[in-house]
């Protein structure tokens, strides 16, 4: 099972670098010399295209990131520290997160 989570580290980091790339082309390149401000945002998350690429930003890297911590605290704590302790707490820091992030996400989406 390890092997897969490996592969999702790796898949989800070349994600994040396209993904990182579309939004970056479209919100700062697109336009260029505009402001980014709250009207902005909203038009641009009304889009669903962009709030797909928002949304997987997000949970792509929360992912990546909390497990490649996970990955270091592993090789780092003392022996008596269970890992799967260590995997569930960071899982529900992810999980608060996400749910803080989609919320953020939603409330520029409909006000």
């Amino acid at each position: 099972m390890t092997v897969w989570w490996w592969l999702l580290q790796r898949a989800s980091g070349v994600l994040l670098l396209v993904l990182l790339s579309v939004h970056l082309v479209l919100t700062h390149f697109a336009t260029p010399g505009e402001a980014v401000h709250f009207a902005a945002v909203q038009s641009r998350l009304a889009v669903s295209p962009m709030m797909l690429v928002d949304y997987s930003l997000l949970f792509l890297g929360l992912f990546h990131g909390l497990y490649g911590l996970f990955i270091v605290l592993k090789d780092l704590l003392p022996t008596w520290i269970e890992p799967k302790a260590v995997a569930v707490c960071l899982a529900v820091i992810g999980v608060g997160l996400g749910i803080l992030g989609a919320y953020t996400l939603s409330l520029f989406a409909t006000a």
